[in-house]
This record gives C-alpha cells, sequence and structure tokens, in this order.
C-alpha cells in the first residue's frame, strides 16, 4: 500500500515545486503578455557550428519573442535574436 501512495505523492511535490519556480509575485514589464499579445524575452546559449557541422564557438544570445493580435482573430509570432 505505501509503495502505491509514494509515486503520487512524489509526483504531487514537484509538480508542486515546479508550480513554485514559475511563479512570478508580479510583473513590472511594460509588454507584459495580454489578451492581444505580448513579449517574452530569455537568454540562450547555443553551440555554433561551422559548415563542415563541427562546433566551434559558443554563442550567447538574447532571445525575444514577440505576439501580436492580428485584424482576423489569429496570431503572428515574431523571433528575434541579438548577440552579446
Amino acid at each position: 500500500m505505501k509503495r502505491l501512495l509514494a509515486l503520487p505523492i512524489l509526483t504531487a511535490g514537484a509538480l508542486a515545486l515546479a508550480a513554485l519556480a514559475f511563479a512570478q509575485p508580479g510583473s513590472t514589464n511594460k509588454h507584459a503578455p495580454t489578451a492581444k499579445g505580448g513579449k517574452l524575452t530569455f537568454s540562450v546559449t547555443t553551440t555554433d557550428h561551422g559548415c563542415d557541422f563541427r562546433p566551434w564557438a559558443t554563442d550567447t544570445l538574447k532571445r525575444t519573442y514577440k505576439v501580436h493580435l492580428r485584424e482576423d482573430g489569429s496570431y503572428t509570432v515574431r523571433r528575434e535574436d541579438k548577440g552579446r
């Protein structure tokens, strides 16, 4: 009986910790997501491959996704990468 309860309890605990990790007390970002769209910015580190597919550099980028509501009700998502 104890084994049957262990997995669901551990799963619930892991999900609760993940929810706390992603929770934010409030957004001061003027581009916070809304029903009309929004902006999401984060840092990305990737391996840059040359012509012969061998890694030769590590790139750090500032990646931004911008979401806009179109007149027909669909959304447009645009990704912008800026190197540092």
